[in-house]
């Protein structure tokens, strides 16, 4: 660790970790006050287990974007370690499931006896289900973004107001967390869309496959959800671009001022070096 001004530069490397990396690779050079992006860091080694208490002792910050049921215990930690993690979930089923709803035709909704949820929720419930798996990966993002602007907000004013190491993380490190580092990238403005683009999709070849479990009607089928498609990439940047990029971002909450001091701070530090 050493300091840049007042603010501490912690550097750090979980090797246990899938899909940890920086959240900001083409910046024209390494950021003084790092972002990382990984998986769920709840399998670490015993070394990686050791940097991450370290890293969260002299000051770094644990964004997780997960929600509680998605949560496993966490290992012992000091007061102070425990107050560096944040929790800041961006996936609300009571938001999603409703958008999900006011997407299906009419047709949809009859075939189930409408209202549904009344006369056959098992039914209706996994109509649902169907309706998400069809949009897939896009539609996932896309409610996201439109349900979870506040939550959006406030987790990138988090990390642009880091006094130190950031390290956001969910589950597998792909979708929550491709989301916010992309919009963390646009905010930043020193990498393309195509880089943008090309960063979210390697999450891909990083991550681990693993097999699905049977497929059940009753629940989610989230091989559905697998990957992280070009394609896919594209198309958010394209849903991103028509909102307004950054201006989009600061409509919803995102601080002005606080990212022009972030960029002003690592912009001083290029200039320097």
């Amino acid at each position: 660790m050493f300091t840049f001004g007042s603010f501490f530069l912690l550097n750090l490397e979980l090797k246990s970790c899938p899909n940890f990396r920086r959240a900001l690779p083409h910046t024209s050079a390494p950021l003084p006050l790092p972002v990382y992006r990984s998986c769920s860091l709840d399998n670490l080694s015993v070394n990686d287990s050791v940097a991450l208490s370290d890293f969260l002792e002299q000051g770094g910050i644990v964004v997780d974007l997960r929600n509680a049921d998605e949560r496993s215990p966490p290992p012992q930690q000091t007061p102070q370690q425990t107050n560096r993690i944040l929790h800041r979930p961006l996936l609300y089923p009571d938001r999603l499931w409703p958008k999900i709803e006011s997407q299906l035709t009419i047709r949809e909704k009859l075939i189930c006896g409408f209202p549904g949820p009344l006369l056959s929720p098992r039914r209706w419930n996994s109509m649902l289900y169907r309706a998400l798996e069809k949009g897939g990966l896009m539609l996932l993002y896309k409610t996201i973004l439109e349900t979870s602007e506040v939550e959006i907000a406030a987790v990138l004013n988090t990390i642009v107001a880091a006094e130190s190491g950031v390290l956001v993380n969910c589950r597998k490190g792909k979708d929550r967390t491709g989301l916010v580092s992309m919009l963390l990238a646009i905010l930043f403005g020193d990498s393309s869309d195509v880089e943008i683009i090309d960063e979210y999709s390697k999450s891909e070849a990083l991550l681990e496959a693993k097999p699905f479990p049977k497929f059940d009607p009753d629940k989610l089928d989230w091989s559905k959800f697998s990957g992280t498609p070009l394609s896919v990439g594209v198309a958010t940047m394209d849903l991103i671009n028509e909102k307004g990029r950054d201006e989009w971002l600061y409509s919803i909450g995102v601080d002005r001022v606080a990212v022009k001091a972030w960029k002003a701070r690592h912009s001083s530090h290029f200039e320097r070096h």
